[in-house]
């Protein structure tokens, strides 16, 4: 320790010894003499900046602790504010899986033939195959070529079926093929898989009343697909250029690459 550092403490000791002297006279009642006076009027500065020193310090730790309290508070709410959003997460994915349930469950009270709800397990692995998985409802029998639709449109048709799954083939894929109807000019054509996510026409004439915003729907007519379904938009048309047809592409209503849950056509 320094010696500054030591005169400066023996003072603040010195001072606080006389304080506490002449503070127990007082106390006695003892009448005070000029000498201590004196001290009183030299140490009183002193005595005023121990004070607020002290004070200060008190304050300090006050807020300290406050901060403190309020610092495990704030960690609480954040906890329990984490904790609610993903209660409500939950809580809106299980609104959503209801509403999709519940149109399927519309769906299959208006249409006429027998459907049942069935969950995606799995996409296609194949590169050359726009396919997806789904879960076979255990009593059931599900047959190749039965067709899968949704609320919003087609989705594709059986593949192939196993013991506890069966595989479809997305309409998206090259080797498929829905005859349709335009809604709006009842033109007919066929609509085959173009990308994983887009349907083109195929060998439909350059007069063919077809049109940006076209809704189609499906005939009936390949067999596969009933009457009356969704299948998309009309999103590209091109009648300029050498080529023979008709250039049109067309966007499924149902978003393939998204798809949770499906329809499929059950055997009787």
């Amino acid at each position: 320790m320094s010696k500054t550092l030591k005169t400066i403490l023996g003072i603040f000791f010195f001072s606080y010894l006389i304080i506490q002297i002449i503070s127990f006279g007082m106390q006695a009642k003892r009448p005070v003499g000029y000498f201590e006076k004196a001290v009183l009027f030299v140490v009183s500065p002193i005595q005023r900046i121990v004070n607020r020193t002290s004070e200060s310090f008190r304050d300090v730790y006050r807020y300290y602790i406050a901060l403190s309290h309020v610092s495990r508070e704030n960690d609480i709410l954040v906890k329990e504010n984490s904790n609610l959003i993903g209660e409500l997460s939950r809580l809106s994915e299980i609104q959503s899986e209801n509403n999709r349930l519940r149109e399927m469950l519309n769906m299959q009270k208006s249409a006429g033939a027998s459907w049942s709800v069935v969950e995606r397990i799995a996409s296609g692995a194949s590169p050359f195959q726009r396919s997806m998985r789904f879960k076979k409802p255990w009593n059931l029998e599900i047959k190749r070529g039965a067709p899968i639709t949704h609320p919003l449109g087609i989705v594709g048709q059986v593949l192939d079926s196993h013991m506890a799954s069966f595989d479809a083939l997305l309409i998206t894929d090259k080797a498929s093929a829905i005859d349709v109807l335009c809604s709006r000019s009842r033109q007919r054509g066929i609509l085959v898989g173009y990308n994983p996510s887009t349907l083109k026409f195929e060998y439909l004439e350059k007069s063919a009343d077809i049109q940006l915003g076209d809704e189609l729907v499906s005939t009936g007519l390949d067999d596969i697909y009933p009457k009356g379904i969704p299948v998309g938009k009309v999103v590209y048309v091109n009648r300029e250029g050498d080529q023979l047809f008709m250039e049109s592409l067309v966007k499924p209503f149902v978003d393939l690459s998204n798809l949770e849950e499906a329809m499929v056509l059950i055997s009787n």
